[in-house]
């Protein structure tokens, strides 16, 4: 069995999975055989693009490799700025821990929004306040301020 698409104006119409290639009206478009090609394999700092080309009568997907943006890792649209801390620098820094207590407890009583993945922990927000920032300076070095905005 092989994979076609139908194209018509450059859009993929329909798909279909057959013995040997539709043959239809041309008025519908044109079909060509689908080749997929095996995603390269990524860092957690970069994306895969996909993309299809018609290419000696085939429909062929590639892949291109790029660095992933700010707004690609944002996971909350509603702040403009987190407080991103490294999961292992949490883990062996207490003073950080003690720190990063803190601020759970604080973000959760103001109902602001926090996650992790497998190398972060993220403190979302829109801004520090002024008698924070004493706080933020003292771990300057251990934790990252971004600013989607900037």
């Amino acid at each position: 069995m092989k994979n076609y698409v139908l194209l018509k104006d450059n859009e993929v119409v329909a798909r279909y999975t057959a013995e040997t290639k539709p043959v239809l009206n041309a008025s519908k478009g044109t079909v060509y055989e689908a080749v997929t090609v095996t995603p390269p394999a990524i860092t957690s700092s970069q994306k895969l693009v996909e993309s299809w080309v018609v290419h000696y009568g085939k429909y062929k997907q590639s892949w291109q490799i790029i660095e992933k943006t700010l707004a690609d890792t944002w996971h909350f649209e509603d702040y403009t700025m987190r407080i991103k801390i490294p999961l292992a620098t949490i883990n062996t820094n207490t003073q950080l821990q003690e720190f990063v207590s803190k601020l759970i407890m604080w973000w959760n009583l103001t109902g602001l929004s926090h996650t992790a993945d497998a190398e972060y922990s993220y403190f979302y927000c829109n801004f520090i306040y002024p008698e924070h920032q004493a706080i933020v300076d003292a771990f300057q070095g251990l934790i990252i301020i971004e600013n989607l905005n900037q």
